[in-house]
């Protein structure tokens, strides 16, 4: 039994031996996983054995079991090279599945999975499929589309092959713009938009998209600041042809074809765009173009309203002026009343000189008859100023344009009577025949002078007391007028800014053509208002007005037309951002090319309005032209991106990983490869980083796991363990002859 215990140290030493030499020898293979040899002692049991007496009958070995801790991970230049860090195996096969080439889109029944590795060290073959250095497959899961976004089927399994042809062309469906517009910036001062003049838009940004073959199209975006306010219009060219949607797509159904202006830099109908009071971006569209349509509603109301109130006040300027014409020259009499006021104040100043000339030693019989009828001719202009004066008076309380005139006039016919009765007096006094009774009527004729001076006051006060009040009713007429046309205009460019939905394009333009009108309208009366000077220019004046008014009127029922219309356009619209471009014939651009139409929204998510200027923050379409393979990317899940020269990329498939729960019981195969057996369980499949498996990194190996230096003392320890059960046999002969000579 001696020998036999010895033998299998010495078999348990040499199994040793073998292991460590094996991790030794693999220590730069990759993917390589140390193995350990574990040992058992040998007791030989029998009923009547003496457990406390058996000395043993040696050692076995009862596993080489491998070590499936992490092995360093070497950066390498080829992206195929690929490591695992953490838990998980490739997936590889012997045998796969691979598709049609007279039919590639053909349905590809999944291939099966025959061995697992650590060793990501992975090329191509003559077919394009990623292989090992045994020329195994590399399995994926299949891609559902030809984004990552799009996910993949795991649990179907595809070979990853790299598809080196020419990359597909992708049309453009999405364009995307973030801005900055500059909220301080003012209108344009071209009043009509035309893209060849900078001078009738704020700013334009462009963005290069494709069609389905490839080729390159500009789309360009102009923006105009209108008058209404936080509301601008946005024109989109694609290749300088103005193009105008036609509506918001309805899920699941496309959007509206798209129309093409019939001529090059002929722009489409704007794109409506709205911010709220802090400068963020509110509607984009129909809705957008309801608000700016509902603010020329509330602009036409206005000028409805200053309209009307300036044609009433215009109305009433008329009768003013042929009331103060009217009491300042009274039809009943033929002598002017301010003539014969004035006249009165000159024949009473002279017929008192003459009076004064023929007082006390002055006196002759000559100056005596001067002075008699310069009397004579005074009180007979008094009487004429006071006859006037009479009916003037009358006539004002008439014409009752104000208390205070007709008070003035009042006080102008009493002042004329006061001066009538003190020249009659004169005139009637004795004749003169000496220089007493000359002292006596020049006494008399300075008394009518000086009422004649108050007469004369109290026209003068009356004449421009009518002379304000027909100077302040035109000013007031002039200002409504003024506001009138203020307020036309302000309509009318809130309608020219109205932002057209296709459906209302007519009652738009009708809306921006009668308020021109209005505007134009208000604007003559305006100017005529202010050149009133008597009742004809006044009545001029107030016709003007009222074709102002009327003018107002009806551009206010277009715009209240084109507000329903837009009203009803966007009745089912959400709130939105994007605006919708459907099929836009390409053709129409470019007779050369013949391409399937061109369909993508326009989304100005994250728009703003403030006051810095204009600025592109974010300026992307998803188009890409054709391209070629320039490299292969594999990310840390596993998804194998194929990029192209054109800045695309295409998911092919994603690196499937499997896991086990007992990896020491998998069977080695050989080639760093395992397989699954009874004990190591089914094989639980999935993807990097998901459900307890590690990253995968590309351009990169998994070295061996093997420490060189613990393997070294594990051998030299090995060996004197093979070394000491040698001893133990030579020991055992030494006796057993020792034996057999005695």
């Amino acid at each position: 039994m001696g020998f036999a215990t010895a033998l299998s140290g010495l078999k348990a030493a040499s199994s040793s031996l073998q292991v460590t030499g094996n991790n030794i020898a693999n220590s730069q293979t990759t993917g390589f996983k140390e193995s350990r040899a574990e040992f058992a002692d040998v007791y030989a049991s029998s009923i009547g054995g003496v457990s406390k007496t058996q000395p043993g009958a040696g050692v076995r070995v009862t596993e080489v079991a491998q070590q499936f801790n992490q092995g360093n991970i070497e950066a390498t230049q080829n992206s195929l090279d690929l490591a695992v860090s953490g838990n998980g195996f490739f997936v590889m096969a012997d045998k796969v599945n691979l598709p049609d080439p007279a039919n590639p889109n053909a349905p590809v029944n999944p291939s099966v999975p025959s061995a697992y590795t650590r060793n990501g060290a992975f090329q191509l073959d003559n077919k394009g499929n990623v292989v090992n250095s045994q020329g195994k497959y590399l399995l994926a899961f299949a891609p559902n589309g030809t984004t990552a976004a799009a996910g993949f089927s795991v649990g179907v399994f595809r070979p990853l092959t790299i598809d080196t042809a020419q990359g597909l062309p992708n049309a453009t469906t999405s364009v995307a713009m973030k801005l900055n517009i500059n909220g301080a910036a003012s209108a344009p001062t071209a009043a009509v938009f035309d893209p060849t003049n900078p001078l009738s838009y704020n700013n334009t940004t462009s963005v290069t998209s494709y069609d389905t073959q490839g080729n390159s199209h500009i789309v360009s975006t102009y923006y105009v600041k209108t008058p209404v306010a936080n509301a601008w219009d946005a024109y989109m060219f694609l290749d300088s042809y103005g193009i105008t949607t036609g509506g918001g797509a309805v899920p699941p159904a496309a959007a509206p074809a798209s129309t093409v202006a019939a001529t090059l830099n002929t722009p489409g109908l704007p794109i409506p765009m709205t911010f709220t009071a802090s400068g963020l971006l509110a509607e984009v569209g129909n809705r957008a173009a309801s608000v700016v349509s509902a603010g020329a509603l509330t602009a036409a109301n206005t000028a409805v309203a200053s309209t009307a109130s300036a044609s009433t006040g215009a109305g009433n300027l008329p009768a003013i002026y042929t009331a103060a014409a009217t009491i300042a020259s009274p039809a009943l009499v033929a002598t002017d009343a301010a003539t014969s006021a004035a006249n009165t104040v000159t024949d009473t100043g002279a017929a008192s000189a003459d009076a004064t000339n023929t007082a006390g030693a002055a006196y002759t019989s000559a100056g005596a008859l001067t002075a008699q009828a310069s009397a004579a001719a005074a009180a007979l202009t008094a009487a004429t100023a006071d006859t006037n004066a009479a009916a003037l008076s009358t006539a004002a309380a008439a014409a009752n344009l104000s208390p205070t005139i007709t008070a003035l006039a009042a006080a102008y016919a009493t002042a004329a009577t006061n001066a009538n009765t003190a020249a009659a007096d004169y005139a009637a006094a004795t004749p003169v025949t000496d220089g007493i009774t000359g002292t006596a009527a020049a006494a008399l004729a300075a008394t009518s002078a000086a009422k004649a001076v108050t007469a004369q006051t109290a026209f003068n006060s009356y004449n421009a007391a009518v002379a304000a009040f027909t100077a302040s009713a035109k000013q007031a007429t002039v200002v409504t007028a003024q506001s009138a046309s203020t307020s036309a205009t302000s309509f009318a460019a809130a309608a020219s800014a109205v932002n057209s939905v296709p459906s209302a394009a007519l009652f738009a333009a009708s809306a921006k053509t009668t308020a021109a009108a209005a505007a134009a309208s208000a604007a003559a009366y305006a100017t005529a208002a202010a050149a009133v000077v008597d009742s004809t220019t006044a009545s001029a004046a107030a016709g003007l007005a009222a074709t102002a008014a009327a003018d107002a009127v009806t551009a206010q029922a277009a715009a209240v037309a084109y507000n329903n219309a837009v009203a009803a356009a966007s009745a089912n619209a959400s709130p939105s951002t994007k605006v919708d471009f459907g099929a836009i014939n390409l053709s129409a651009i470019n007779p050369n090319i013949s391409v399937a139409p061109m369909a993508f929204g326009l989304d100005f998510s994250g728009t703003t309005q403030f006051a810095t200027p204009f600025s592109v923050n974010g300026l992307k379409q998803d188009g890409l032209p054709a391209g070629n393979l320039t490299g292969i990317d594999v990310d840390g899940t596993g998804v194998v991106f194929a990029r192209y020269s054109n800045g695309g990329s295409k998911a092919l498939g994603q690196v499937a990983l499997a896991r086990f729960q007992n990896n020491q019981a998998l069977a080695k195969t050989g080639d760093t490869t395992w397989a699954q057996t009874s004990d190591s369980g089914q094989p639980i499949y999935g993807a990097a980083g998901d459900n307890n498996f590690g990253a995968i990194q590309s351009s990169a190996l998994e070295g061996s796991n093997v420490d060189l230096s613990a393997q070294l003392v594990k051998l030299i320890v090995a060996q004197q363990a093979y070394q000491a059960n040698s001893q133990s046999i030579t020991t055992e002969k030494t006796l057993l002859e020792t034996i057999l000579r005695a």
